[in-house]
Formats: structure tokens, sequence, C-alpha cells
């Protein structure tokens, strides 16, 4: 209503506002009414009370078949909370030890001390975008050493998991970010077992997130009700990291000092999104074929 052509004549404008105006007040209203009361008395009612896949005929059923679309693994439920509850212990350590580095007792402190830290945050929108864009232009001039095939074009796709290693995280602090995204996939695997396996209540997972993260609450609760809403897809993050984590491990002792990480990243990459089991065979029968043409020089 305020912001009309400019060529529309003040008639028309004053037509075209009153007309609305009765539309909005007569027909969408009144419609957005109905479905409240809709919702409200007849259809939430009826509705479990239950937030867990579990509380569904055969849910546990259900959710250990989602659990293994979702991973491509035959995980079960139950070892795939087990993972992320070591996940989440062995990163709270490690969080720990830079808390410590900072001169924080524990995390919790580090945590309120960043709340606190103005220094930390960004004064303008124009800091944020040059902050950025340092860091992409540093990213870009080490991909070489990590990937043989690059894109001709700047596709800002990036993992995060494993870039400690090139030296992106000198900063303790950008180092305790990345630590909080991690834990924050592996507090999935714990609370998206939970709610629809070991049948938690969504203020169960709201409080492990409160425990064991330093997010706020609007991203708790989003968080959570995501996981409610789309049972097992948060496991798929977490479960194929650790997968590709392992793969490399295995690469690097079989090959020793003869493991490139850029031939095993275009191994990994070259075939697509793939099952992590098939993801395995094709990183074993490389390793093979490395093996035999070394052996054979």
């Amino acid at each position: 209503l305020k912001k009309m052509p400019a060529s529309f004549s003040e008639a028309d404008k004053a037509r075209l506002s009153a007309a609305m105006r009765i539309a909005i007040a007569k027909k969408i209203v009144p419609a957005y009414q109905k479905l409240a009361r809709f919702v409200k008395n007849d259809y939430a009612p009826q509705g479990r009370t239950e937030v867990g896949l579990w509380a569904l005929p055969q849910g546990d059923l259900r959710y250990a078949y989602q659990a293994k679309t979702a991973t491509t693994t035959n995980l079960t439920p139950e070892e795939i909370h087990q993972i992320g509850l070591a996940e989440v212990a062995r990163l709270e350590a490690e969080m720990l030890k830079v808390a410590q580095k900072l001169g924080y007792a524990d995390v919790a402190a580090l945590r309120e001390g960043i709340l606190k830290n103005t220094a930390l945050y960004p004064k303008s929108r124009q800091e944020i975008v040059d902050l950025y864009s340092k860091y992409t232009e540093q990213t870009y001039s080490k991909l070489p050493q990590l990937f043989g095939r690059l894109p001709k074009a700047k596709v800002e796709v990036i993992a995060t998991e494993e870039w400690q290693e090139m030296g992106a995280y000198q900063d303790p602090y950008n180092y305790y970010g990345h630590l909080q995204e991690e834990m924050k996939r592996a507090i999935r695997l714990v609370v998206d077992t939970g709610l629809h396996y070991k049948k938690w209540s969504r203020q169960q997972v709201v409080d492990f997130f409160h425990a064991h993260s330093g997010m706020d609450e609007i991203n708790i609760q989003s968080e959570t009700d995501r996981y409610i809403a789309w049972p097992a897809q948060a496991l798929t993050y977490k479960i194929g990291q650790m997968k590709i984590s392992q793969l490399r491990q295995y690469a690097r002792t079989e090959l020793g000092d003869k493991f490139d990480i850029r031939a095993f990243h275009d191994v990994v990459l070259g075939g697509g999104a793939l099952p992590l089991d098939v993801l395995d065979k094709q990183v074993k029968a490389w390793v093979a074929s490395q093996k035999a043409t070394l052996a054979a020089k």
C-alpha cells in the first residue's frame, strides 16, 4: 500500500488502497482466523503429546530405517548415540585446552568471556565483509596444497572440519569457533537419537544444548524443532565427516610417506555424493592401486 508506482494517479492510489484494505479485512483476516480456530479446536487436540518418532506405530523400526538411510551405514541408533556422547566428551576436552590457554578456568568461563568481550565482535557490516574476504583469499592460496583438481571459477563451497592442519585457526578464538561448530554436529548425534529412539522430551534436548554448547536460545529452539520435524537428517554431517577422516587415516597409514592429500581428496570428491560404504570401497581400491604401482617401481 505504501509503495505503489509513481505513475499511478492519486485517485487510483486511493481507490486501490481502499479496495485492498477491504479485501484484507473481509477476506484475508477472517480466513486466518478460521484456520487458527481449526488448529486450536479440532487439529491440535488430536495430536500426540510425545514428539519422538518412537511414539508412532513401529516408530523404533521407522527411525532405525531412517538413520540407516540418512547415514548410508548400518549403525544402530544406540551406536550413533554413543558415538555422539564420545565426540561431545572429546570436543569438550579440546575446548578446555583452548579455555585454559586463554586464561580461563573452564569452558563455561570462556563462553561468558566471549559474550562480554566486545573486541571480538565486528563494528560494521564492512568489517565483516573485509574479514571474510581476507580469509577467503588466504584459503584460496592454499587450496593447491589440498586438492589436485580445482574449479576454474571461485565457487565458495568450503569444508571446515580439517582446516586446522593448513593453519586456518592460528587464533585460539577462531579455533574455538571451529570446535563450537563441530560440537553442534556431535550434539546432533546425541539429541536426534535421544528424541526419536531413547524417548527424550523436547526439554531434554534443549537442556543438553545448554550444557554442552554456547548456542543462543533462539538457535537452540530452532535446531530442536528441526530435529523433531526431520528425524535422522541431522545425523549425516558428523557421521560423514568421521568416516572421511577414518578413511584418510587408513590411506595415510597404508601409504606412509607416499600419501598425497591432494590425490586422496580427488578420489573422495571425484565420485560425487556416494553412500559411505561405496566411498569406503572406492578409497580402499585407490589405496590398493597406489600400493601396487609403488611395488612395481
